[in-house]
Formats: C-alpha cells, structure tokens, sequence
C-alpha cells in the first residue's frame, strides 16, 4: 500500500469520510493569484453544475464554506468581492431553510472570456521570458563602455586645459601686464556666461522632469515644448483614463471603454468581459489605456482586436517596462533625447 492510499483509508476508518480530495488545476491557482483563492473558484465551478434552481443560483452558508474548505467568511467575501468585480459570479440573498442566506451564480461566458486572455497573456509571457532580455543585457557593457570613454575625454580635456591657462596667466603676472586685469575680466565673464547657460538648460531639465511628473499625477499636460505623435484631441481623451489602483473597479472599466471607443472603435460586451480581465490581471488601467494609445497609432483601426493589447504590454515586458511609471519614465527619457538631438 502507497502512502496515498495509506492516508485515504485511516481518514476513511476514522471519520467514514472517503472524498476527502480536492483537485485544483494549477492555472485556477494562477488566475486567482492564491491557492485558496484557486481553490474557492474551483469549488464555484462544480457547485453551480449541481444547481437546482431555474436561474442557477445556489446557496451556501458561511459555516458550510468552512466546513467544505477551511476558509473563513472573511476570506470568502474576499474572493467574491473579486470575483464579482471581473463579472464573473453574482450573489444575492435568499431564502435557505428559512433563514436568509447567500446565493451565488457563476457567469460562465465571462469565466471563459477571462480566463482564455489570461491564458494566451501567460503564454506569450513565459515564451518571451524563455528567451531571456539578452538584448538589454548586452547593451549595458556597450553604453557603459561609452559613457565612461566620454567622462575620460572630457577629464583629458580640462587636465590639458589647466597648466595652458595657468602658464599664460603666469606670465602676463610676471610682466605687469594691464591686460591681465582685462583678461581675467573676459574669462570670468565667459566661464561665468557658460556655466550658467550651462546651469539654466540642467535647471531648465530638471523643472521638466518635475513638471512631467506632476502632470502625470494631477492629470495635467505635460510641457508645451515637447512634441508628440499623437494629436492633443487623442492626448485629452487618454488624460482622463489618469489615476491608477485607486480608482475604483467600476470607474477604471468606465474610463478604458471611453478609450478603446475613441481609440478603436465599439465597445460590445465580448470586448467589455476582456477589459475587465485586463484590469484585474494588470492590476493598472493606465498601463492598459497607453496600450490602447500605441495601438492607434500604429494600426489601422479595423486591424486591432482588443487581443492585441496583451501583445503590446507584453512587448514592454522584454524590453524591461513592467508598470505604467517605468513606461511614462522610459517615454519621458525618449523625448528629452529627440529635444536634445
């Protein structure tokens, strides 16, 4: 006898209790980010099979979701709270036995929507993480290689520079020269000049930076002098997606569908189901809504298919882009050297 069966029968002899397993698909653990939330879902999909009621409601108390699972109430609204958010389970009190008690639907058609985004993002994730970010780790010898072959010229320059000027104003001492006076007058002035030329454009980027940021926390326009690919009607329209986990589930869903009609086109409820498994698998409508902008820009309208939006997070992924602040950094970066060049 296997230690499985081992176990099975002193649970059984004891207890006469012989379906004591559970079997949870490991992508269930996945989608819902937990075990026992793996395990919650699970037991949803086999009790609505089981439902008696025309509407396919079925109900369970607290007390025999703990008995079933082990997980308190606490832990159940939490998962239902979730759950009910992406659309895929509706709850509502009814009568049990006579006292008032929970019943709960599950929306299969938005499982299956979900879950089949869910997937094909995985996917293209681990194969993309499979092949490794060889790229951006080749490059980060070559620009430091370069950036250290510009700090040492610029040294070698001023180095070379010193003992010149201190040997000419040396001499011009030496002589008693007037125009020494004058010299040191127009060089002052010129460093002067220079540095803070010099200080005013390191000035002038740093208020940029922070302009920009503050933009994008207050949902402001960026600086004026910075140009765009894309026309300020677009740029308004993506403003107004702004906030981040905070907002609310219902006003981040809003905000995307407002996007994607501008952006793309009609919003159907397939389209709606999938948005809302990207805000929950994202956990950022923003990162989700410049998707939406880059897909614009770059694809007829009647070419894009609310697919494509794991395609274009994904691609940021390889690249190093894992969340909307590292990707408003990384396009904030792109224009100061477009400004500069």
């Amino acid at each position: 006898m296997n230690n499985s069966d081992g176990i099975k029968q002193l649970i059984s002899t004891i207890t006469g209790e012989e379906n004591y397993y559970f079997t949870v698909n490991r992508i269930l653990v996945k989608f819902m980010d937990s075990l026992e939330g793996g395990i919650f879902l699970n037991q949803l999909i086999y009790w609505s099979d089981r439902s008696i009621r025309s509407d396919g409601f079925f109900y369970k108390s607290a007390k025999e979701w703990y008995e079933e699972i082990h997980l308190s109430e606490y832990h159940i609204n939490k998962h239902i709270k979730r759950l009910r958010e992406a659309g895929i389970v509706e709850t509502k009190k009814l009568k049990a036995n006579g006292a008032p008690t929970i019943h709960y639907k599950l929306n299969i058609d938005a499982l299956y929507s979900t879950l089949e985004s869910f997937l094909k993002n995985l996917e293209m994730e681990t194969e993309k993480f499979g092949n490794g970010n060889q790229n951006i780790l080749e490059s980060i010898p070559k620009n430091l290689e370069m950036e250290t072959q510009k700090f040492e010229n610029g040294n070698q320059k001023i180095q070379e520079s010193i003992p010149e000027n201190y040997e000419n104003d040396s001499e011009k001492f030496r002589n008693g020269n007037q125009k020494i006076s004058e010299s040191l007058t127009k060089t002052t002035t010129k460093t002067i000049s220079k540095n803070t030329t010099k200080t005013s454009q390191e000035i002038t980027k740093k208020e940029y930076n922070n302009n920009y940021q503050q933009g994008i926390t207050t949902n402001q326009p960026p600086a004026p002098n910075i140009s765009y690919s894309v026309d300020s009607k677009y740029t308004e329209k993506i403003k107004e997606v702004g906030g981040g986990r905070s907002v609310p589930f219902q006003e981040q869903l809003e905000q995307l569908v407002k996007s994607y009609e501008f952006a793309i086109g009609p919003v159907d409820e397939t389209i709606s189901k999938s948005l809302m498994g990207f805000i929950k698998l994202y956990k950022d409508h923003r990162l989700i809504a410049e998707a939406l902008k880059e897909l614009s820009q770059t694809e007829p309208p009647n070419n894009i298919s609310v697919n494509d939006i794991p395609k274009v997070i994904s691609k940021w992924k390889s690249n190093g882009i894992y969340n909307y602040d590292q990707l408003i950094a990384k396009q904030e970066s792109d224009n100061l050297v477009e400004s500069s060049s």
